[in-house]
């Protein structure tokens, strides 16, 4: 399963709100004197614009931690709209401080659905269907099990559609459960190009597959050279330069 994290998560700074005091009122009442002053009005607590937001994961047997993303409408940069979270054991998860507004969340095994935050408390349950039991192995080139790498699950082809959701035990094992047909798993480590996209299928009737993903191709180092020309104004040439010289060629390789 994908490593524990945090199960809270601000999306932005939260907005100061007023609690509302048990028993208290907007309108005080300055104490009586024998000339009867006049009542003192209080400008009511502002209402709550952000909002406690939790998720939680109902998968068709025992819960489990799951993956997703909540799309921040509204910004402009890609890496921004997209909030990751991982839930704990229990399939739930917190963000604190969202405000009002409309949202798109996806869970890593599920569609993307729009939900409407305009509560200050707000609870989300999103139902998981039973989906295929996958158990596999991650091999290098040679065979050996690989162990610690990533293993994603993904929409599509695309990469941005991918989640991590598990890595491989000292063995290079893996099991990710209810996984829809038609998806793909995928594997990554640090050091080796990603393995082949495996696409997940059922056999019949049974719910229980056995893939095998491949990083039998290292990482590529790439050296280039960079060569910088810097012009420089005749007038800015020192007396003891040759005559004529008029540009620098700076050569740096990585």
């Amino acid at each position: 399963s994908p490593p524990a994290a945090s199960t809270a998560t601000t999306v932005t700074p939260p907005v100061a709100a007023a609690p509302d005091a048990p028993g208290a009122s907007g309108t005080a009442a300055a104490a009586p004197t024998a000339d009867a002053a006049p009542e003192v009005r209080t400008a009511a607590p502002p209402a709550a614009t952000v909002a406690t937001l939790t998720l939680v994961a109902k998968p068709d047997g025992e819960p489990f931690p799951v993956t997703g993303f909540l799309l921040v409408p509204g910004m402009d940069d890609a890496d921004l709209q997209r909030v990751p979270f991982t839930t704990g054991e229990r399939g739930s998860y917190t963000f604190r401080g969202v405000p009002f507004g409309d949202y798109l969340l996806q869970f890593d095994r599920t569609g993307g659905q729009l939900v409407t935050v305009d509560r200050a408390e707000q609870t989300i349950e999103v139902a998981i269907a039973r989906g295929l039991e996958v158990h596999g192995r991650v091999v290098d080139g040679q065979g050996h099990g690989v162990a610690a790498a990533g293993v994603w699950l993904n929409h599509g082809t695309a990469v941005e559609d991918r989640v991590l959701v598990a890595s491989t035990d000292a063995a290079g094992r893996f099991a990710v459960r209810d996984v829809p047909a038609g998806r793909y798993l995928s594997a990554e480590r640090a050091g080796s190009l990603p393995s082949r996209y495996a696409p997940v299928a059922a056999a019949g009737a049974d719910q229980r597959i056995e893939l095998e993903l491949r990083l039998d191709q290292p990482a590529a180092t790439v050296a280039f050279e960079i060569r910088i020309e810097v012009l420089i104004e005749p007038s800015e040439i020192r007396k003891d330069q040759p005559e004529g010289l008029a540009a620098k060629e700076l050569s740096i390789g990585v």
